[in-house]
């Protein structure tokens, strides 16, 4: 029996790490109300591929998740444990290849450790319950670095070949891709190649830019747009730089808990006089550069990007935090040390990670119950009114799941209910003298964006009566006019 387990050591640790995380992840990921930008997502995968491809051309995002989800759709329908699936099953994959990383780079217990850390971390399991494209660009970038490593490593052209399509598809995942596309560039200068492989990594970029040119002109388009009339994010703040590594390890304490580790590995590294080793041996200092080239690169750059065109939020930068987990962990395994020592300060940091992981992360968020407060009080004479026009997306999904399949159709058949969406006080008015109403419910919901002086609901409560009036938390603010 222990020949079996030896022999078979890496495949049974990899099946649980991969169950590990479908069961941690699996039991609340319908918990949530589907919000934020589910919604969005769930009714353009209703599309037609075409009509996809066409409504997500302006958009922030390429249309590759959305084209996923659409097949997934057919098959299993809209609901919230239905959609969010997929995002939980790429991110189980991912924990698979950070662990497949820290083999091939560096140690079983760098894997190990690595790949736990991922595990329990709070914020990626926050996303793998969200029906988006996150997860799915985690686990392509996580998959880009291991084949571009394993090519510089070993300078075989099928890991080049698997490289080039996990790359076209990253860049039809999310934009962003492109910082990754620069992190693999730089591997050119860290590992030696000859010139016949020198020629392959131009071949394959030029491939990679070339299958970008159906979508180059949105990319351009958005990015011009975001640098002259900026986002929705707020530029950052300085300490944004540490405190969302905080955020990647759960909380500040486990960082905490990562340095004290750090500080008796240096400590017991110098008592027991190997000053004249090398902290990180030669053959693994290149492939630890490299991980930290995959995370500090993108980081700092989107960090001082955001001055001119904020991006620096938690889920734009989540990709890079894989890196930093390798990276953190590898640094842990590689010196020179006894290793029940290394073993032991790296349960200690899986340790810190699993004590404050949270497999029931809350997304600020109560759709239901707002849209449910709303269809209370509504009555046949009653006329709703949803503020911002666009976020009729989350309304129609916990209003009338029949009503937003029908996404042709969508917005006309909310308006035969007394339903229609505003923006501004004008679009109010035309829609009072035209309509017969006995009450009023004014939905809104991050309205500052559209209505920031919230001329809106100055107008109604100048001309009704507050019946009643319910928030809901975090965005939501229901109010009842007769």
């Amino acid at each position: 029996m222990s020949d079996f387990i030896l022999k078979r050591k890496i495949l049974l640790f990899s099946i649980a790490i991969f169950l590990l995380n479908l069961l941690i992840k699996l039991l609340f990921i319908d918990s949530n109300d589907i919000a934020r930008d589910e919604p969005f997502s769930i009714f353009h995968a209703q599309m037609p591929i075409l009509d996809i491809i066409y409504s997500l051309k302006g958009g922030n995002n390429p249309p590759l998740y959305e084209i996923l989800l659409h097949f997934w759709i057919k098959l299993f329908g809209i609901e919230a444990f239905a959609v969010r699936l997929p995002s939980l099953i790429f991110s189980c994959f991912t924990a698979l290849v950070i662990f497949r990383i820290g083999l091939s780079s560096f140690n079983f217990t760098t894997a190990l450790t690595a790949s736990l850390v991922y595990t329990f971390s709070t914020l990626h399991t926050s996303f793998a319950h969200e029906a988006r494209s996150y997860p799915l660009f985690i686990f392509l970038v996580v998959l880009s670095f291991f084949y571009a490593i394993r090519f510089f490593q070993h300078k075989e052209t099928r890991h080049l070949i698997f490289l080039i399509i996990t790359d076209i598809l990253i860049i039809y995942t999310h934009y962003f891709g492109f910082f990754v596309l620069l992190c693999l560039f730089c591997g050119v200068f860290i590992f030696k190649l000859n010139k016949h492989q020198y020629k392959q990594i131009i071949i394959a970029a030029v491939l990679i830019l070339v299958s970008f040119i159906p979508i180059l002109s949105s990319f351009v388009m958005q990015f011009f747009y975001s640098v002259n009339r900026g986002t929705w994010i707020s530029p950052p703040q300085w300490n944004h730089l540490y405190g969302f590594i905080n955020v990647f390890l759960n909380n500040k304490y486990v960082t905490l808990t990562y340095l004290g580790c750090m500080l008796c590995i240096l400590i017991i590294h110098f008592i027991q006089k190997t000053t004249d080793q090398k902290i990180i041996k030669k053959d693994t200092f290149k492939n630890t550069f490299y991980v930290f080239i995959f995370f500090m690169f993108p980081y700092i750059v989107m960090f001082v990007s955001s001055f001119k065109a904020p991006m620096f939020i938690e889920r734009y930068v989540l990709f890079t935090s894989p890196f930093l987990y390798i990276f953190m962990a590898a640094l842990i395994s590689l010196l020179p040390l006894k290793k029940w020592i290394i073993i032991f300060l790296s349960i200690v940091f899986i340790m810190a990670m699993g004590f404050t992981y949270n497999n029931k992360p809350y997304n600020n968020r109560e759709t239901a119950q707002a849209v449910d407060f709303v269809k209370s009080n509504k009555t046949e004479q009653t006329l709703v009114l949803v503020c911002p026009d666009y976020y009729y997306f989350a309304f129609t999904y916990h209003y009338d799941k029949a009503i937003f399949k029908e996404y042709t159709q969508t917005k006309q058949m909310l308006a035969d209910e007394h339903i229609y969406l505003v923006s501004n006080q004008f679009e109010v008015i035309k829609i009072l003298k035209e309509s017969k109403y006995e009450q009023i419910i004014y939905f809104q919901s991050i309205s500052e964006y559209v209505d920031a002086k919230n001329t809106i609901y100055n107008l109604l409560e100048k001309h009704f009566t507050v019946l009643d009036k319910k928030h809901f938390h975090e965005i939501y603010t229901v109010t009842v006019f007769g």
